[in-house]
């Protein structure tokens, strides 16, 4: 049965995901039509307004995210050194995802920057079908545990080369 619509603090939610939505994002589109149904019914759209926060890091996680009309920003604080990774998601790309790997903390922070529709799938429906497909699952899970070590690594170097070529303050 479709969710009703409902306004959660300026976020519209609304039930009846179509399928085809969820063909478009590509670990999804080698799935079943059935099984495509049955995360569709599990779904649901939420509308959101620029600069709402959809997550914060260090909250829990609990849904995964694909992003199908606006712009939403995903950033990350280092604390450690005060470096700052931060991106903006692809039309029909996921985000949010790395509860599907164990996570229970988000490790980004995701803001809309303009008026945006988003999927919420919630990960357990989304785990129980992918057990079905080994292969996506794999690979799925090997592009979140490898993504932010990448952008990491990068951003850690340009910071050293700026640190180790900054001309010499005048004292």
């Amino acid at each position: 049965m479709p969710n009703p619509i409902r306004d959660i603090q300026g976020v519209v939610v609304a039930g009846s995901v179509s399928p085809l939505l969820l063909d478009r994002h590509s670990r999804l589109a080698n799935l079943e039509f059935e099984d495509l149904r049955c995360l569709a019914d599990a779904s649901e759209y939420q509308f959101v307004p620029p600069g709402h926060v959809l997550f914060r890091q260090g909250e829990p996680a609990d849904a995964v995210y694909i992003l199908l009309t606006g712009r939403v920003e995903v950033e990350r604080h280092d604390p450690r050194d005060g470096i700052v990774d931060n991106h903006e998601v692809c039309l029909y790309s996921s985000f949010g995802d790395s509860v599907l790997v164990g996570e229970t903390e988000r490790r980004h922070t995701a803001r809309a920057t303009s008026r945006s529709i988003l999927l919420r799938i919630p990960p357990g429906d989304l785990q129980r079908i992918l057990t079905s497909y080994p292969e996506v699952a794999s690979d799925w899970s090997f592009s979140i545990l490898t993504r932010p070590r990448r952008r990491s690594w990068q951003r850690r170097s340009a910071a050293l080369m700026r640190r180790l070529f900054a001309a010499p303050s005048a004292a």
